[in-house]
């Protein structure tokens, strides 16, 4: 897709960045869950990244 958009790998970087950060946010809630001591800085971003996350899946709910 990227040789065809002659787009120099933007689109694969931003997948690759994408997934990393993902992960990166899942081993941080679940190294919360399990008690590990992590910077506020940190438990703030999860907190906040996670609070949007909730509200665009309830946004997507149909009832």
């Amino acid at each position: 897709l990227d040789s065809a958009l002659g787009s120099n790998s933007a689109i694969r970087e931003a997948t690759i960045f994408f997934f990393m950060g993902n992960e990166l946010l899942s081993l941080l809630e679940n190294a919360g869950r399990m008690g590990i001591p992590l910077p506020s800085a940190l438990t703030n971003a999860v907190e906040i990244l996670g609070g949007k996350q909730k509200q665009e899946e309830k946004k997507g709910d149909v009832q």
